[in-house]
């Protein structure tokens, strides 16, 4: 007997082994759930216990990507179940939960159906109701409760599937077959279950457990005994039928199932429909919104090797799912911790989104995503990338239907903090650990230094330091501060030239920034204020007007006499105590005379416009105004206008073969300077410029801006025209006869060939000459003096800049001796 007890532990052992085992493995969840995978895959760290907190970030790892694998029940059932071995793990180990069954005879249904607080589809119809079998069964058929639960007999023709006029199925009549199906089966048996067989919580119970959305219909059978039971008391057997809600999963846990040695003692595990034949789309509602049957589907499913086994079970498990078709909405989303709604993170499918086009910190819905302090999210449609810079929680919400056209949203929520185990920090000296500023009184040093774990292995360290005077970045002087070798503490000194700084003044400021590189590629930064409060002995310059008295604000005392005697010691959180001496001046009523000096008219104070010197008018032209004091003044206006006129003065009036060059200079009135601008030259600003003109040119334009001291400007433009012509001819003639040296007609230089005809008023040739030298010196062409008066000439010339080019001049002179 003591070898027998043995053998058996040695088996429930092993039994335990394998079940340990196969749990292991990862099982499909039997009710709707989503969980964040991030959340659950790790073994908190008790800091982050104590914080709230799921997981963390470092340095290190700043980033989490965040996936869910939701499990999504069956929407549209097509006829099918898979049954699969899964480990064993009922969720009443007990066995003794719910209400147990009365049980006053054998083979009996329960009395009265129990109805499901849930809608429960089973091959494709939802059921309401389910009566529980003595025999192992649950019947899904109202019908079938207070009726006889017929035993299981006839081994060779027991196995399912038990249509109508089977022979060998249970019962002994049409109706009895007809109650056996549209049932579960785990495990079908002939027991014997009377009271008078029973000890302590054996027994058999059912009901409905948990909430939702996982509530379960749990039957079971606790240490019942296989027919007969007055020859079977030791070989009792213990299972559970279990229907999960929303999933409608079907689930037997064996615990322990004896084997019987007497006729009946074959068993079946397995789920069949209400009518034992193959399902087909017309024989069941086509159209309904819960399921699509397959054609030719099973009317059954039973693991392999368990419709109709005689053998014993120990710690099995197996599930029979549903199959079909399933659609769900998956959203990711932000939770504000500051009053803000929780946002949806947008779906993208497929890739990543493009950061750039959502990272606003707004509500908004649609491509928007709340940043929150630098966070990032890169949501795609099962995931999401977060990198966030605060203690941050996130949500994953699954929305869909199951077969019962019931609605589940699911969701799952994540704590994410910061982890600083491996940060650093600023610590001024002497400042609180939480505090970055360190206030100190000028004359003193500040004490800086770089805080971090022991156990860190600093690669880098980096200061920037910046310096803010009376609110102005200036540049702070190397000899003020000291970092030591190990760059770990730096010494600040006060700047000895900034002294005397006034009470309303900023304070010396230094911002100090420290980037630290670890070992491990983890960097880090922090910031620290350093203010040095002023120590000083300063004046305070006070005024007020005759009559008047002024109160100093810094004793409440009130002065009616100019004085220099009173001051005040200022204190200061920082215990930098400081002097402030009160110099207050009582000011008379005063005179101010306004002398305006310009170029251009004004309008003054009194709104009059003045176009010339007031200087006989100055008495009059004067205004009333409050000085800084509030002390009333009169302004007396001195106006004096100095035009500016720009003049260009020339050495020639035009540019001519024999004049190329000339001088100009700048004759404007009341310019204090200005600016040359002549064709293809730079700019000038002398007074006198020289300009020559090129052959090709037919005019210069040459202009003068001319500035004046009081703000005026204004040009002058001057344009001089080449004169191309060589020869010059008069209208009156006289010639010189006494030395020969008036001519008409006189050839410039640049001439190459001339020819002149002279005519008197008769049509008479009276003159003609050729070449370079030809002149008319008043007399005929042989020698005689011509007569005074009037005469005509053509005159036929070539020059040196057009030699292929004959001129002609025609025209009259009056000869006069």
């Amino acid at each position: 007997m003591a070898k027998k007890g043995v053998i058996y532990l040695i088996m429930t052992l092993l039994a335990i082994a394998a079940q340990v085992t196969a749990a292991a493995q990862p099982v499909v969840k039997p009710c709707p759930e989503v969980l964040i995978n991030e959340k659950y895959d790790h073994v908190r760290q008790r800091q982050y216990q104590n914080m709230g907190w799921d997981t963390a970030i470092t340095c290190r790892d700043p980033q989490i990507i965040l996936t869910s694998e939701p499990f999504i029940p069956v929407e549209k059932f097509n006829g099918t179940y898979e049954v699969t071995e899964i480990p064993y793990d009922p969720p009443d180990p007990t066995f003794s939960r719910g209400t147990r069954m009365p049980l006053a005879t054998d083979d009996d249904f329960a009395d009265n159906p129990t109805d499901i607080p849930f809608a429960f589809c089973f091959f494709g119809l939802v059921k309401s109701q389910f009566v529980l079998g003595a025999n192992g069964m649950v019947s899904f058929n109202p019908a079938s409760a207070g009726q006889r639960c017929p035993p299981w007999y006839d081994p060779p023709h027991a196995a399912l599937p038990w249509p109508n006029g089977k022979a060998g199925t249970p019962g002994t009549s049409t109706a009895e077959k007809a109650l056996m199906r549209d049932a579960i089966y785990g495990i079908y048996e002939d027991t014997h279950p009377l009271a008078s067989y029973l000890y302590g919580t054996q027994g058999i119970y059912y009901g409905v457990q948990d909430e939702w959305p996982c509530r379960k219909i749990i039957c079971s059978w606790n240490g019942i005994p296989i027919y007969p039971g007055s020859a079977n008391l030791s070989n009792r057997c213990t299972y559970q039928i279990v229907c999960y809600e929303g999933s409608n999963i079907i689930e037997v846990h064996v615990k322990r199932r004896g084997v019987s040695t007497g006729p009946n003692g074959a068993g079946v595990i397995g789920i069949q429909n209400a009518t034992g034949q193959p399902q087909q789309p017309n024989t069941e509602d086509y159209f309904a919104t819960n399921y699509y049957v397959v054609p030719n589907s099973p009317a059954y499913f039973s693991p392999d090797t368990l419709n109709s086994f005689t053998t014993g079970l120990e710690y099995k498990a197996y599930r029979f799912a549903p199959q079909g078709r399933t659609s769900k909405n998956e959203k990711w989303y932000r939770i504000f911790d500051d009053g803000r709604d929780s946002v949806d993170l947008p779906s993208y499918s497929p890739g990543i989104a493009n950061i750039s086009s959502w990272a606003t910190d707004s509500n908004a819905a649609g491509y928007y995503y709340p940043m929150d302090k630098n966070d990032t999210l890169h949501p795609t449609l099962t995931r999401a990338i977060v990198e966030p810079k605060c203690v941050s929680r996130y949500v994953i919400e699954v929305n869909f239907f199951d077969a019962t056209g019931n609605y589940y949203p699911l969701r799952d929520t994540i704590t994410i903090g910061i982890d600083t185990i491996s940060r650093m920090r600023l610590a001024p000296l002497g400042a609180p650990d939480s505090s970055h500023v360190h206030d100190i009184c000028k004359g003193q040093t500040s004490a800086v230094s770089i805080k971090y774990p022991e156990s860190q292995n600093p690669e880098r360290i980096e200061w920037t330091i910046e310096r803010i005077l009376n609110g102005q970045h200036i540049p702070l002087d190397s000899t003020l501060y000291t970092i030591d070798a190990a760059q770990r503490n730096l010494i600040l000194r006060p700047d000895p030239a900034v002294d005397s700084l006034m009470p309303r003044n900023k304070v010396d400021t230094i911002f100090l920034l420290t980037v630290v590189d670890f070992m491990g590629g983890c960097s880090n930064t922090d910031s620290a204020w350093v203010l040095f409060h002023p120590i000083f002995d300063t004046i305070d310059h006070e005024g007020a007007c005759m009559g008047e008295s002024y109160t100093w604000p810094y004793n409440g005392q009130t002065y009616t006499e100019s004085t220099t005697g009173p001051y005040v010691t200022l204190h200061t959180q920082q215990n930098c105590d400081s002097t402030v001496h009160l110099h207050l001046t009582i000011f008379d009523n005063s005179l101010y005379i306004d002398r305006v000096v310009t170029c251009k008219p004004i309008t003054w104070l009194n709104g009059k416009t003045y176009y010339e010197d007031n200087t006989a008018t100055a008495e009059q032209d004067t205004v009333q105004l409050i000085n800084s004091y509030g002390c009333d003044s009169v302004v007396q206006l001195n106006f004096t206008i100095n035009p500016l006129t720009p003049i260009i003065r020339s050495s020639i009036d035009h540019f001519d073969y024999d004049h190329f060059d000339v001088v100009l200079t700048d004759a404007s009135i009341g310019d204090s300077a200005r600016l040359w601008k002549l064709p293809d030259h730079a700019d000038m600003s002398v007074p006198t410029v020289y300009y020559s003109i090129t052959p090709d040119r037919d005019s210069a334009v040459i202009e003068m801006i001319a500035y004046s001291p009081y703000g005026c400007v204004d040009t002058a433009r001057l344009v001089m025209p080449f004169n191309r012509e060589t020869m010059w001819l008069p209208n009156i003639f006289t010639p010189d006869n006494l030395d020969g040296n008036n001519r008409f007609g006189s050839a410039s230089q640049e001439t190459l060939r001339q020819e002149m005809y002279i005519y008197s008023r008769t049509g008479e040739l009276v003159f003609h000459c050729e070449g370079v030298d030809c002149e008319w010196d008043g007399r005929r062409t042989d020698g005689q003096p011509c007569p005074s008066g009037g005469y005509a000439y053509v005159i036929r010339y070539t020059t040196q800049f057009e030699p292929n080019v004959t001129k002609i001049k025609k025209g009259s002179v009056t000869l006069i001796r």
